[in-house]
């Protein structure tokens, strides 16, 4: 069975970086709208689900054992794509068209960046 996990996009400037940044979901409370996630120190730290893009895992890992999520690039032989989410994962393809993402053995996928980062 596939472990179900999420990674989140935080859109909103905070801190003194002032810029968005990726981080891994720890919890997640729909009735209250939040997402969890802990810094290096350990404390938790709590985002606004609004204020978020949520990507879930895809089950998959790339040829060098990096998690595959929606909305991240992929390289694979057959060129560049965006994993999505549309009843099943596909990757779409900077050319058009689409393939489910399960018709690339995963030691042929590479994870390149996503939509968000680069």
């Amino acid at each position: 069975m596939r472990e179900i996990k999420f990674r989140a996009w935080d859109k909103v400037l905070y801190d003194t970086v002032k810029r968005s940044r990726m981080f891994e979901v720890y919890g997640l409370n729909i009735s209250t709208n939040y997402v969890s996630a802990y810094k290096e120190t350990g404390d938790e730290v709590v985002h606004d689900l609004r204020d978020c893009i949520l990507m879930q895992f895809t089950g998959l890992k790339d040829k060098n054992g990096k998690e595959i999520y929606e909305s991240d690039y992929i390289k694979t032989p057959a060129g560049f794509g965006l994993v999505i989410w549309d009843k099943c994962y596909w990757i779409q393809w900077e050319g058009g068209g689409r393939t489910t993402l399960w018709d690339t053995p995963e030691q042929k996928m590479e994870v390149i960046g996503n939509e968000f980062e680069n």
